[in-house]
């Protein structure tokens, strides 16, 4: 280990990891190498976004076969496809309030936008 002080990482590795998990990415897919500061900082973001997720209505991270946790699926896309394939605002299937809800509704409008 160098004597050389250690710089802080800029912010914007946390809040990649942090946007990666939100975007349902799985934790495994950090693109900075093991033992990184760079991979610690994306971890650590990942890890608290999944953290709350499930307190403010999202389905909490499940572990995949490698047992790492994955969130579920770009609900945002499922917004998009939903309304690219002519289903209304009110075909969400995500309960009032929920964080799922605004994701879908989200990707809904742009895609209506996009029209």
């Amino acid at each position: 280990m160098s004597d050389e002080p250690q710089l802080p990482l800029p912010q914007n590795v946390f809040t990649e990891g942090a946007d990666s998990c939100a975007r349902g990415l799985p934790r495994g897919d950090c693109p900075y190498p093991p033992g990184s500061a760079e991979r610690d900082q994306w971890l650590a973001g990942w890890d608290q976004t999944a953290a709350v997720a499930a307190p403010r209505g999202r389905a909490a991270a499940t572990p995949d076969s490698s047992g790492e946790p994955v969130l579920p699926k770009d609900i945002f896309a499922e917004g998009t496809d939903s309304c690219a394939a002519g289903l209304s605002r009110k075909d969400c299937p995500y309960p009032p309030g929920s964080i799922e809800r605004e994701q879908w509704i989200d990707g809904w409008n742009q895609a209506a936008r996009a029209r």
